[in-house]
């Protein structure tokens, strides 16, 4: 999997809107990218379901499962099937930022930005993969949409078994390792 991160990307997590940046910045920017792209882990999986729209969620067929919520049925109503993504960067990223969050807090800032740009990335790679199959996609939608709860994320790593590339869930529905995403995509 190649990924690229772009500052400019990059510069948008960090709340940049077209300002001028010193070479102090730069240089620092460029050094955590760097970083991260030694330690990230990434890894991901989907598996494509058929679906029945409902009026207050989506079932996924042949497994019963219910995703609850009139956001994910609106944001599917033109849709037969769906895929069900994961991606994580892997635990590496939540140790090396967590050590960062200790000893340099300006690094920390900027490599939580380049890794959050990072799983965006992964996910795009994970979009073109399934557009290689010959569908037509919606964007992506995951849990704490709207009114798709948090909760889904429950179904959703059963449903693609996750566990499988690292990911875990806590009592709070909080996806572990922190740079991961699940998202469901309808097809056309």
């Amino acid at each position: 999997m190649d990924i690229s991160l772009s500052k400019t990307k990059i510069l948008r997590h960090l709340g940049y809107k077209n300002q001028v940046i010193d070479e102090d910045l730069e240089n620092l920017i460029v050094k955590t990218i760097e970083k991260v792209k030694q330690i990230v882990n990434p890894r991901h999986t989907f598996k494509i379901f058929d679906i029945t729209l409902m009026e207050q969620g989506v079932k996924i067929e042949k497994c019963g499962l219910k995703l609850q919520g009139r956001g994910i049925v609106n944001h599917l109503k033109s849709s037969k099937k769906c895929v069900i993504l994961a991606a994580t960067l892997g635990v590496e990223i939540d140790f090396a930022l967590r050590g960062l969050q200790i000893t340099n807090m300006t690094q920390a800032v900027i490599f939580n930005a380049c890794a959050d740009e990072y799983i965006e990335q992964v996910c795009n790679y994970v979009e073109s993969e399934i557009k290689a199959l010959g569908y037509s996609m919606t964007s992506r939608y995951s849990p704490g949409y709207e009114d798709f709860s948090i909760e889904n994320q429950r179904v959703i790593l059963t449903l693609i078994d996750a566990q499988k590339i690292g990911l875990e869930i806590n009592e709070y529905c909080l996806l572990t390792p922190q740079k991961s995403v699940t998202a469901i995509i309808g097809l056309k």
